[in-house]
C-alpha cells in the first residue's frame, strides 16, 4: 500500500492562506478566532438564560455580538468586509472589547 501524502499547496491553502488574507500568522489568527468563539459561547449560554428567565440578560447577548461586530469590521478584516477605516471607538460604532 502506498503511503498517501500531503502537498505544501494543501497545506498552505487549509492553514496559512485565509490568516494571511487578514494579515494575521497561523498561530495569531487561531488566538484571534479563539477569542470570537469563547465570546460567542458566552453570547449563546446568555441567550440561553434570557429564553428560560425574560427578566435576565435582556441585552447581554446582543451587546457581545455588536462588540464582536466592532472587532470584526477594525484593520484588515474590517477591508475585506467592506469597512476601511473603521477604528475602535469610532463615533457610531461600539468599543471593541480586548
Amino acid at each position: 500500500m502506498a503511503a498517501s501524502t500531503v502537498s505544501p499547496g494543501f497545506i498552505r491553502r487549509t492553514f496559512l492562506d485565509h490568516p494571511a488574507s487578514v494579515g494575521e500568522s497561523y498561530f495569531e489568527h487561531a488566538k484571534v478566532a479563539s477569542h470570537f468563539g469563547r465570546q460567542l459561547a458566552k453570547a449563546s449560554v446568555i441567550a440561553f438564560v434570557h429564553a428560560v428567565v425574560p427578566g435576565k440578560c435582556c441585552t447581554s447577548a446582543s451587546e457581545t455580538i455588536k462588540d464582536l461586530h466592532a472587532e470584526l469590521m477594525v484593520g484588515a478584516r474590517g477591508e475585506i468586509h467592506g469597512s476601511p477605516g473603521v477604528a475602535h471607538g469610532e463615533p457610531g460604532h461600539a468599543a471593541a472589547v480586548s
